[in-house]
């Protein structure tokens, strides 16, 4: 089997889109308000401006506001990370047309109640998505960047789902 190893794909910058998720309106939830996510660490490809601690916060505030969050303080939280390593490695397999993408983003973070600001929480959030498309021209941009949106949506949830329920146990 003939592999070709590429980092992001050719052709230049990849474009990192937050997914749209729609804010839950069910019932009161608790607040967990996200500060801009800060690029601490290696970000390892060539992506577009905002780039991506930008659109992981983006992403990140929309899975949870598209969560009615119950429990926890009732001033909320207010959380803030640093992103220590971001990358997105690809595998175009020629032979059987098809494009593999591996997405991986890692945050330390610190979680503060609404009310005092004393920490609740402090650790390591961890990202990770795999896709697989059709691949038929060995490496297409527009593949890479389908493949690139789906895994990142995927780690948002994987990282704001970690956040809400085993940092917070919300």
């Amino acid at each position: 089997v003939f592999l070709l190893f590429t980092l992001s794909g050719c052709g230049g910058a990849l474009t990192l889109n937050a997914p749209n998720v729609a804010p839950s309106v069910a019932r009161e939830p608790t607040r967990v308000d996200l500060d801009p996510i800060e690029t601490r660490g290696v970000v390892q490809g060539d992506f577009a401006a905002p780039g991506p601690a930008a659109v992981l916060t983006a992403a990140m505030n929309q899975e949870l506001a598209g969560r009615a969050l119950t429990g926890g303080d009732p001033g909320g939280y207010t959380v803030r990370c640093a992103l220590d390593r971001f990358a997105v490695r690809t595998e175009t397999r020629v032979t059987e047309n098809s494009e593999l993408l591996a997405l991986y983003a890692d945050l330390s973070c610190e979680a503060r109640r609404g009310n005092d600001a004393a920490i609740v929480w402090r650790g390591e959030l961890r990202g990770r998505a795999c896709e697989e498309g059709s691949n038929v021209l060995g490496t297409s941009m527009g593949v890479t960047q389908q493949l690139v949106n789906r895994a990142l949506s995927d780690a948002a949830r994987e990282l704001a789902s970690d956040l809400a329920l085993r940092a917070l146990g919300l």
